[in-house]
This record gives structure tokens, C-alpha cells and sequence, in this order.
């Protein structure tokens, strides 16, 4: 009874219905064992071999007696007083000091590589893995289904909703669903993972209650309905709580596993567009974490509107054969995500930034942003699509070579900058164990 053994669930179910429950759970190779009835008594027997071993009243058993409080004391807290002072747009950079960010933010643990942790797992899942060059969500074939395929990733940035739980959380639903977007998959439901510290600290609460608020709002916006999760309470120190972490989940579906796409450049000589609007939005950035040792700011500017409209256009250049490549501005922001795309093929680029040269506009993490590889004879097409969904496409350049060329702000063998982001991580750990 007092066991916390994983993959349980207890379940009640309507007399007269036992056997089919069974059935069901036959069906799906599920245990399922009667342990008792429900009582009108309030009174909680446990019996072994037929000899009483606990009995008590119910009641007892939540906390304070009676039901449980879904809906506690909640209060705004009070560092937000301090952390919502406004962020500009950063200094205007140049090609060493831009190559030199560029670099470090590459090193960052939460931006580097995670392959010396993956590669530790079966990362092929029994075969069924389709991408094995890197996209912004697993693609998984589905064997029983021929063509079909699932998109499976997860999602959250707890700085975002530290500095503004409801904003933040929505945020996490989007990424989640663009990480499916950028494989060419529909996001189609939720799970979750909430971590949060004390709910009986009122500011903990209200942390929890916005984020709940941001989550279902987003989830509406993308139809994604919650199909499960969890709630972890009481994370905490003796000085402070983690920060606010409702980490998404998201399952997409493909109808044609063919139709989709990676984050990689896939060759030479292919346009590259950034769709989405262009924002400075400095507030929780990496960049700022990384060069003022500070987490300040207001959450990224969000429109849910623009996420869907985004995304919508992005799944359908996917599956009509436009993109052959797609990633998401995210952690690092715009040249960020650029290296990135060409670290899995080698595949780099040639672009020039058609914006103000300030830190903001370069490793800002504004929202509802994706760079693609457009296919050349595709690119009219591709621009009509965008502008039905009204979608803003900013062109970039083209891919290249092996190296990473913005112009008058990095230059960069694509090898060089891809051992700085693979090395960080296994860096990093290795010092930590030997020390």
C-alpha cells in the first residue's frame, strides 16, 4: 500500500463492468487485479490474508481533513517588483565581438549539443526512428500504418515563465507545437510535466494558477487537447523555489512520413528565409544570462494569432514540397539557430541580417520565428503561401559551402563552430566529475 513503484494507476470502476475493463486492459498487455470495493462507511480497511493490517478514517488521510483546496491563496510575487525593468536593445555589434557571443552562446550547457546524453539511450526506438540527422521533433514511423508517421518532443523555458508564468507557459505550448511544425507535423495533444515549488506559499500558487491560465489558452488556440501528465510540488531549497517549470510534451501526426523535413541545410545554392515577425527581445535571453549574469526582462513578446498563422503556412510549405529544411528561432536566438542548421550536414550559408545590428536583433529569442531552406523553383509559391497565412518572410541569403558567413558579423568554418557546440556539454561534465 505504501510502495511508490512507477506505471500504476488505480481506477474505479462501475459495477457489472469488471469484465470488459479487464478485457480492455488484456487487450493492451496491462495488468489489471481487483483489490477492493467502495465503502459508504468513510472508513479505510486494509486486509492481508484475511487479517485486518489498517484501518482508519478516510478523512485522516487529506491533509487539514475534508476535500482537497484546488484553489488556494494566491499573491503576485514580489521579485517581479525587480526582474520586470525594462531591457534594451543591446550594444550594435561587429565581426569579433559578434563571432566571439556567437561562440560562447554556443558553449552555453542549455544551447550546446545533448548528443553525449542521448547517444547513452536507445535513440533508434526499436528502428522505428526516421530522422536520424537531427529535426526540432523526433519523427517515429508507425509500422502498423504504412506512410504514417508521429512527432514526438518536448519543451518548456523556465525563465520565460519565472518572469511572467502566464505569458511563459503559453510560450511553452507554442514551442512545443513548432518543434512538430518544423518536422511537418500537425500538433495534435498535450502531455505535461509541472514543476513548481510550495503551493501553500501564496506566491508560489499564483505562479501555478497563471501558468495553468497561459497553458489552457494556448492549448484552445492550437486545439491540442491535455491528455495527461503530472503536478511535482515542493521543489524547492531552504532558500527559494525552482523556478516555475510546466515542461510541455507535444504529439504531432504525419500522414506521409516522406513529407517531412529536418533542421539541417540540405545543399548548396538553396534560399534562405527566416519567416515570422522580427522582434528585439532581450528579456530572459541566454544572451543576457551569459554576458550580465542577470535574468531580467519581461517574457519574449507572444501573439497567439501569429503562432497558428505561422505555423499553418510552415506545415503546409512542408507538405506541399517548398521547405527542405525548417528550425526555430529559439534559446540564442537568430544567428543561433543559423549555426545550428549547419552543423548535421556541414551544409553552411551566406546571409546577410537586413536589420539593425544590435544584440537584440541577433540573439534575441522573439517569438513565432522559423528558418527554412526554401527549394529554388519553389520560392514564388512559397512567398504566395506565406502571404495567404499572412506570414512575414524576410529573405536572408543562401546556403553555401562549409562555412558560415554573415555578413560583416561572423565568418566561420561550419567545423569549427560545430566542435565548440559538440564539446561543450562532455566538457563540462568532465570537469564536474573530476573536480
Amino acid at each position: 500500500m505504501l510502495s511508490e513503484s512507477q506505471e500504476r494507476m488505480l481506477v474505479v470502476v462501475a459495477k457489472g463492468m469488471e469484465a470488459k475493463a479487464s478485457a480492455i486492459c488484456a487487450k493492451w498487455d496491462v495488468p489489471f487485479t481487483l483489490i477492493g470495493e467502495v465503502t459508504d462507511d468513510g472508513v479505510i480497511t486494509v486486509s492481508r490474508h484475511g487479517n485486518v493490517v489498517a484501518q482508519l478514517p478516510a478523512a485522516s488521510l487529506v491533509l487539514g481533513g475534508g476535500a482537497p483546496v484546488y484553489v488556494r491563496g494566491q499573491q503576485r510575487p514580489a521579485y517581479l517588483e525587480m526582474t520586470l525593468s525594462p531591457i534594451d536593445h543591446g550594444p550594435t555589434l561587429h565581426e569579433n565581438e559578434c563571432t566571439e557571443l556567437l561562440e560562447r552562446l554556443l558553449a552555453q550547457p542549455t544551447i550546446a549539443s545533448k548528443r553525449w546524453i542521448f547517444e547513452q539511450y536507445d535513440s533508434q526506438v526499436m528502428t522505428n526512428t526516421v530522422q536520424r540527422s537531427g529535426g526540432d521533433a523526433a519523427v517515429i514511423r508507425i509500422k502498423e500504418q504504412p506512410g504514417k508517421a508521429v512527432a514526438v518532443t518536448t519543451d518548456c523555458n523556465s525563465r520565460y515563465v519565472y518572469l511572467n508564468p502566464y505569458r511563459g507557459a503559453m510560450i511553452a505550448v507554442a514551442e512545443a507545437a513548432r518543434n512538430c511544425a518544423c518536422v511537418g507535423a500537425v500538433p495534435v495533444g498535450v502531455t505535461n510535466c509541472l514543476n513548481f515549488g510550495n503551493p501553500y506559499d501564496p506566491e508560489v500558487y499564483w505562479q501555478f494558477a497563471e501558468a495553468i491560465r497561459g497553458m489552457g489558452d494556448a492549448c484552445r488556440a492550437f486545439d491540442t487537447p491535455v491528455t495527461g501528465g503530472n503536478v511535482s510540488f515542493h521543489n524547492e531549497s531552504q532558500n527559494h523555489a525552482v523556478f516555475p517549470t510546466p515542461t510541455i510534451g507535444m504529439l504531432g501526426v504525419i500522414d506521409d512520413v516522406q513529407q517531412t523535413v529536418g533542421a539541417a541545410f540540405t545543399a548548396e545554392h538553396q534560399p534562405v528565409w527566416m519567416l515570422g515577425p522580427q522582434r528585439s527581445d532581450l528579456g530572459g535571453s541566454e544572451y543576457l544570462k551569459m554576458t550580465k549574469g542577470v535574468i531580467r526582462g519581461d517574457a519574449p513578446q507572444f501573439d497567439l494569432a501569429e503562432e497558428v498563422a505561422l505555423q499553418k503556412a510552415l506545415i503546409e510549405g512542408i507538405r506541399k514540397g517548398y521547405v527542405s529544411a525548417a528550425h526555430d528561432c529559439a534559446e540564442g536566438g537568430l544567428l543561433v539557430a543559423l549555426a545550428e542548421m549547419t552543423f548535421a550536414r556541414g551544409v553552411g550559408a551566406s546571409v546577410s541580417i537586413p536589420f539593425e545590428h544590435h544584440a537584440g536583433h541577433l540573439f534575441g529569442e522573439g517569438q513565432s520565428r522559423v528558418v527554412v531552406e526554401v527549394h529554388p523553383e519553389h520560392v514564388d509559391a512559397m512567398r504566395s503561401l506565406c502571404a495567404s497565412h499572412g506570414v512575414p518572410v524576410t529573405e536572408l541569403g543562401v546556403t553555401q559551402d562549409s562555412s558560415l558567413a554573415v555578413d560583416g558579423l561572423v565568418h566561420r568554418d561550419v567545423a569549427a563552430l560545430r566542435s565548440i557546440y559538440e564539446s561543450a556539454l562532455p566538457t563540462v561534465l568532465a570537469r564536474e566529475y573530476h573536480s
